[in-house]
C-alpha cells in the first residue's frame, strides 16, 4: 500500500496509508490526511490511486501545492517525491508501509466509508465538488474517470456535470485544429489515459490522425492506434471497449495492436446527424483491465461534444471564409453591389459595355521626392479614402485596382445602369472638388497641395474575376481602360476629359462640354475626339 509521510524522519513523523481510489489532504478533520498545519488548507489537495499509478492534484489552495520544488495544480507522483501543501512537507512512498496505522488515531477517526463500499475501494466524500478525483467503480470494475468516489446517483450527477463543462470549454469559437487540442486536454484533465488521439477525414474521406497527445514520458508516435479498432468503432457506430487488446479474439492477430504493445483501449465514434465525422481514441500501454464500460460510455458522451463543437468550428471556418471573401469584394464594390455578388455569386467574365475613369495625380514623382514615404502613405490613404469610399461607391462604381497613385474606376461591371456613363461623369466632378478639401487638411500640415487629372472612355469589355476562387482580382479587360489611361495622360492638372463614345452616352444634358480638336495619344494610331467637362462651372 502507497504511503504519504508528514514530516518524514522528523519529531512529528506520521505515515498515512493510502487505498486504491481518492484520498483528500486538509487541514479539516474528515479528510483522509488531515494536517493541522495553519498554512494548509481545509480542503487542500488529494491524492488518486489507480492502475499503479498515483496523481496529486491541488484543490485550489490558499498556499498553493508544490511537486520537488515545483508548483503544481496537477502531476503524476513517482516513489519518493517530495510534496508541500502550504507550509506542511510530505513524501509519497509507492512502496508497501510496514507500519500499520492505528485506527484509533485522534486525526483519522471520525470518517465513514460510502454505503455498501468494499474496503479496498475509495472513501467517499460527500460535499466534495465534482471533477476533483478518480472514482473506483462499482463490482470489479475500476473507472479511469477523474471524479471523487461517489453512490451510484452523485456519480451520474458528477458525470453530468463534468460533460456540462466540457461542453461550455469547447464552446469557444476558434479552427479546427485548435478545437482538437482543446478537446484532448480536456480528455486528460478528466480521465486518466495513456495516449488519446482524434482522426478525422482527409480531403479524399479517408481517416488520418489530426491530433494526439500522451502522457509525460510517452513518445509521441502519430502511428500507435490500432486501425482495426478504429475500423470496428466505425462499422458499428457504437464504443468499442477492449480490456486487453492483446489477448482480444477480435484484435489479437492486429499487427498494430502486437507493435504497439496495446493492453486496455477505447475507441468511440465522433456521429454527426447519423453519419461518421471521425473517432476518439484512448489506450493504456501497459496495463489491461483498466477501462470500464463506465468509461466507455462516458468517453462515447465526451465524442458527441466534440462532434458538435467540430461541426461548430467548421462552420466558423466558413464564415470566417466569407467574411475574408466579403472585405474582398468590398475593396471593390459598393457595399449594395457586394451584398447582391454574395447572393448570387455571379463573378464569372463576362462581356458587357463599362464607362472606365482613370484618375492620376499630376507631379507624384516630383512631389514623392519632397516627402519622406511614410508621408507618401499617410497621403494615399486618406486621398484615396476620398476618392473611391466617399465617391465611386457613392456613385455605383467599381474599383478596378490602384496604380501606385492612380486609380481605375469602372461603371457597367458587373452590374449594368442605363446611366453608367453620367454616373462616372458626376463622380469624376466629385473627385475634383473632394482635391479642394482635401488640399485644405494637407496644406494645413505644411503640405504643398496636389492636383488630379481625370480620363473617362466608355466601350465593350469582358469583365469578372481574372484570379483564383480563393485570391479575387477583378478586372475589366479590353481596350476601354486602356484609352481611359491614355485620355487621362492627355488630361493637365485639374482637367477632366472625356471621349466621345461617352458623350454619345450621356443622358444628361445639363454637361457642360467643350469639344476640343483631335488629339494623338500614345498607343494610338488615330487622333482621338475629346471634351473638356467644365466641372468648375458645372451645378
Amino acid at each position: 500500500m502507497a504511503v504519504l509521510i508528514y514530516d518524514a524522519g522528523g519529531p512529528a513523523e506520521r505515515r498515512y496509508p493510502l487505498r486504491p481510489g481518492l484520498s483528500t489532504i486538509g487541514r479539516a478533520r474528515d479528510n483522509d490526511v488531515v494536517i493541522g498545519h495553519s498554512k494548509v488548507s481545509r480542503r487542500h489537495a488529494e491524492i488518486v490511486l489507480v492502475a499503479g499509478r498515483a496523481y496529486f492534484k491541488d484543490l485550489g489552495s490558499s498556499n498553493r501545492s508544490h511537486v520537488n520544488g515545483e508548483p503544481v495544480v496537477l502531476a503524476e507522483l513517482a516513489d519518493g517525491d517530495e510534496i508541500r501543501c502550504g507550509g506542511a512537507l510530505l513524501r509519497f512512498s509507492a512502496a508497501p508501509d510496514p507500519t500499520p496505522m492505528d485506527p484509533t488515531d485522534s486525526e483519522t477517526s471520525g470518517r465513514a466509508d460510502c454505503p455498501g463500499e468494499r474496503p479496498e475501494q475509495a472513501r467517499c466524500m460527500p460535499g466534495q465538488p465534482a471533477s476533483t478525483g478518480l472514482h473506483a467503480g462499482a463490482g470489479d470494475e475500476r473507472s479511469v474517470i477523474l471524479m471523487p468516489a461517489r453512490p451510484s446517483a452523485e456519480r451520474a450527477l458528477a458525470k453530468l456535470e463534468i460533460l456540462l463543462e466540457i461542453g461550455t470549454r469547447l464552446s469557444a469559437p476558434g479552427d479546427v485544429d485548435g478545437l482538437m487540442e482543446r478537446a484532448l486536454s480536456l480528455l486528460f484533465e478528466y480521465m486518466a489515459v495513456d495516449r488519446a488521439m482524434i482522426l478525422l477525414p482527409d480531403a479524399d474521406g479517408r481517416l488520418q490522425p489530426r491530433t494526439l497527445r500522451t502522457r509525460p514520458g510517452i513518445d509521441a508516435d502519430i502511428g500507435f492506434y490500432s486501425q482495426r479498432i478504429v475500423d470496428t468503432a466505425l462499422a458499428q457506430r457504437r464504443a468499442v471497449l477492449t480490456a486487453d487488446a492483446g489477448v482480444d479474439t477480435r484484435f489479437g492477430g492486429s499487427e498494430s495492436v502486437i507493435a504497439q504493445s496495446i493492453h486496455a483501449s477505447v475507441c468511440v465514434p465522433l456521429t454527426l446527424r447519423g453519419d461518421a465525422a471521425g473517432a476518439l481514441y484512448a489506450d493504456n500501454l501497459s496495463l489491461g483491465h483498466v477501462y470500464s464500460n463506465e468509461d466507455a460510455q462516458f468517453l462515447a458522451a465526451v465524442a458527441a461534444q466534440i462532434a458538435v463543437a467540430l461541426d461548430n468550428a467548421r462552420l466558423f471556418e466558413r464564415m470566417r471564409e466569407e467574411a475574408v471573401y466579403r472585405s474582398r469584394l468590398e475593396r471593390f464594390f459598393p457595399e449594395a453591389v457586394s451584398r447582391h455578388l454574395r447572393e448570387d455569386d455571379m463573378l464569372a467574365v463576362a462581356s458587357t459595355e463599362i464607362t472606365a475613369l482613370f484618375c492620376d495625380i499630376a507631379g507624384y514623382t516630383a512631389l514623392c521626392s519632397t516627402l519622406a514615404p511614410e508621408r507618401v502613405i499617410v497621403m494615399l490613404r486618406r486621398y484615396f479614402q476620398l476618392m473611391v469610399e466617399e465617391i465611386v461607391f457613392p456613385f455605383g462604381g467599381t474599383l478596378e485596382k490602384y496604380i501606385g497613385d492612380a486609380l481605375l474606376a469602372v461603371w457597367g461591371a458587373p452590374y449594368r445602369r442605363a446611366d453608367d456613363a453620367d454616373r462616372a461623369v458626376r463622380a469624376a466632378v466629385e473627385m475634383q472638388r473632394a482635391v479642394t478639401r482635401f488640399n485644405a487638411e494637407w496644406a494645413a500640415q505644411g503640405n504643398a497641395p496636389i492636383a488630379i487629372h481625370i480620363g473617362i472612355d466608355t466601350g465593350p469589355a469582358a469583365a469578372g474575376n481574372i484570379g483564383s476562387e480563393r485570391m479575387l482580382q477583378y478586372a475589366a479587360i479590353g481596350d476601354t481602360t486602356n484609352r481611359a489611361s491614355r485620355i487621362c495622360s492627355a488630361a493637365s492638372a485639374g482637367e477632366i476629359l472625356v471621349a466621345e463614345r461617352t458623350v454619345a452616352a450621356l443622358k444628361d444634358a445639363h454637361h457642360l462640354l467643350e469639344p476640343l480638336a483631335p488629339v494623338t495619344v500614345k498607343g494610338k494610331a488615330a487622333p482621338l475626339q475629346l471634351c473638356r467637362l467644365r466641372w468648375r462651372e458645372q451645378s
